[in-house]
């Protein structure tokens, strides 16, 4: 788990090398900003606990590849609430 470590920053490509990982992919309340990665939907084998959740610089569409996973895990996806995932990244430079 590496939630609530004030990580700022893109999710690192390493993190989609995780491809044994069957539970706890916890990223959430951190400063994580742009896309989520397509490479996370390499992460098949994992059952339960996705959490992106508040991460308010997520942005963009969810890939299908990251969506699929909540097919396979079963408790505690948590991606979409207090981040601005379906918003357009960089949006907030528009307003300015």
């Amino acid at each position: 788990m590496l939630n609530s470590n004030s990580f700022i920053g893109e999710i690192p490509s390493e993190l989609g090398n995780l491809v044994k990982l069957k539970s706890h992919f916890s990223l959430h309340s951190n400063s994580l900003t742009s896309t989520v990665p397509s490479y996370l939907g390499n992460l098949a084998r994992l059952s339960a606990y996705f959490q992106l959740y508040s991460n308010m610089g997520l942005c963009d569409a969810l890939p299908a590849q990251v969506q699929a996973l909540s097919g396979t895990v079963t408790t505690g996806w948590e991606v979409t609430t207090g981040n601005s995932l379906g918003t357009i990244c960089g949006w907030q430079s528009y307003m300015a």
